[in-house]
């Protein structure tokens, strides 16, 4: 593809130096103000030669377009990343699964870019084409991470939308692909089963919004088990599911000493992580 020289004048994190990967045939040049620590105006300049792989310039751009997003450079940051997925569609390797899955980040970036700025019509449109890259493909357990990013990105922006059932539609897809790969494979590891809880959790709390409170409960019971046998009762998804379980029973019409329990259990564990010593129980 030649030679590229991208461009972006605007404020850098001086820590993006870290996020260029240095490899042969690549040069960054930066000129920075040392009297400006963290966010500094700059020109950040990437060349890659014909013999480099454009992934490295891909991964670059994105990790630079996540910077910009934060620091409300909307319209470099979606410069950038369209600027990747141009380079991503382009190379040889397009069926590559690596390739499919650094076109998802890719297709992230700029809904997470479009989330931001409200436009959650747009979010969803390229919400819905990352994960159309990378749907029919199998991937490691390990790039699952990845995929989940995807789909809750996708979920939320479908809710501020107010499109709860195609936010379940997907909610629920995910959860039975996660149940059958977990079938599949026969596999106990932690990662696969704090995905799964997690993908639980985000089904339960739409279920919960639908009044479906018999299928949220189940759910929730499930990713208790999880949780609780990976991360240890006292940890903050634990306290997620008791507080969300509390008001799923509450939703019911239910008040009584279980739903009292779980509350003082989830704000235990709330005030734990926050440095509260005790609960307060007089108001």
């Amino acid at each position: 593809f030649g030679m590229i020289d991208n461009k972006i004048d605007g404020k850098i994190d001086a820590k993006l130096v870290s996020t260029i990967d240095k490899k042969k045939g690549s040069k960054y040049v930066s000129t920075i103000d040392n009297k400006l620590v963290s966010k500094i105006d700059s020109y950040i300049y990437i060349n890659i030669s014909e013999e480099s792989s454009s992934n490295q310039l891909s991964r670059a751009l994105l990790g630079l377009a996540s910077l910009l997003i934060k620091l409300d450079r909307f319209i470099d940051a979606e410069a950038v990343s369209q600027r990747a997925i141009y380079l991503i569609e382009n190379q040889n390797n397009q069926n590559d699964q690596q390739n499919q899955l650094m076109l998802a980040q890719a297709l992230a970036t700029l809904a997470e870019l479009k989330h931001w700025q409200g436009k959650y019509a747009e979010a969803v449109m390229y919400y819905e084409k990352a994960y159309d890259s990378i749907a029919d493909i199998e991937l490691p357990t390990a790039s699952y991470v990845d995929i989940q990013k995807v789909i809750n990105g996708l979920i939320e922006a479908l809710l501020k939308e107010g499109n709860i059932a195609r936010a379940e539609f997907y909610a629920k897809m995910n959860y039975d692909k996660l149940i059958a790969k977990h079938k599949q494979e026969k596999s106990n590891k932690a990662e696969s089963q704090l995905l799964l809880a997690e993908s639980g959790y985000v089904l339960a709390s739409i279920y919960k919004d639908l009044r479906k409170s018999k299928q949220a409960e189940d759910l929730l019971v499930t990713c208790l088990h999880i949780y609780i046998t990976i991360l240890g009762a006292k940890h903050g998804k634990v306290g997620e599911c008791l507080d969300l379980l509390a008001n799923i029973y509450i939703d019911c019409g239910r008040v009584d000493k279980l739903v009292e329990d779980l509350y003082m259990r989830a704000l235990t564990i709330f005030h734990r992580l926050n440095g509260i010593n005790g609960v307060n129980t007089s108001t």
